[in-house]
């Protein structure tokens, strides 16, 4: 049950409010067409616009949508190189039901060492295994070797 209720929610952030703005500028251009707005409807109109827009681009974009994409394209893209934890950190955030973990990951990519932060949901299966002196594979971006994810 809550696996439907996350991928809802999951679909308002990545959609709703986008479609929301595109829906209110068809509206307003409809009302405006009609000659029966009043200054304050376009005002009103074009704030709930903005609103819309707003929440979408500075809310749900970079938390949800830059996230997941970046994974998408490692996951493509990516080369498989093994890194090793430093540190470790509980962000107390949870995507998709996982806890998602700060881990600062050391690897050695091409002919240099790299260090980079990675922030990622855990699953639970693999949770107990993730800790300080582990290695794992990542994927690493080859444009940028600093862009990585845990495989």
């Amino acid at each position: 049950m809550l696996g439907y209720v996350g991928a809802v929610f999951n679909w308002i952030g990545l959609y709703a409010f986008l479609i929301g703005a595109i829906a209110m500028i068809i509206a307003g251009i409809v009302r405006y067409y009609k000659k029966s707005t009043t200054l304050l409807d376009n005002i009103v109109f074009l704030g709930m616009i903005l609103f819309f827009l707003a929440v979408h681009f500075l809310v749900f974009k970079p938390f949800l949508i830059d996230p997941r994409n970046d994974q998408l394209y490692l996951a493509e893209h990516g080369v498989t190189t093994k890194g090793c934890i430093s540190s470790l950190e509980d962000t107390a955030v949870y995507r998709n039901g996982m806890p998602v973990l700060k881990m600062l990951m050391r690897y050695d990519f091409g002919d240099k060492a790299y260090e980079t932060v990675v922030e990622q949901a855990i699953p639970y299966s693999v949770l107990s295994e993730v800790r300080v002196g582990r290695c794992f594979a990542l994927l690493v971006d080859p444009d940028n070797p600093r862009r990585v994810i845990l495989r």
